[in-house]
């Protein structure tokens, strides 16, 4: 689905939808808590502090086996390189917090 959303002119326009749907929903049902989630124009900045899949993964002792939750947003922007930039700074797996950042490639600058 994402290498057909990456040909499209407005992909960075999808990808803020989804992460602000996603922002909200995860809000109203508490399954994540966000230190901030940031939209300026050309970028989304979020830093999560708490995930429920951690928690639950931390609670049977397998903490590290909930990557595989984290890679999953790897793997999507993986397929968005048109005119997406994903930069995932640290994940909860393996750090005190997630911080990602997501990017549209016409304003970001290396």
């Amino acid at each position: 689905v994402e290498k057909v959303i990456d040909i499209l002119p407005n992909t960075y326009q999808i990808a803020k939808k989804w992460n602000i749907s996603d922002y909200e929903n995860r809000v109203e049902d508490g399954s994540i808590t966000y230190d901030y989630f940031n939209v300026t124009e050309g970028k989304i900045e979020y830093c999560i502090s708490k995930c429920m899949y951690i928690e639950m993964f931390e609670y049977y002792g397998i903490r590290s086996l909930c990557k595989i939750f984290c890679l999953t947003d790897e793997a999507a922007y993986a397929n968005l390189t048109r005119q997406v930039k994903f930069i995932r700074h640290s994940d909860l797996s393996d750090s005190t917090c997630c911080h990602d950042e997501v990017w549209d490639k016409k304003q970001y600058k290396e």
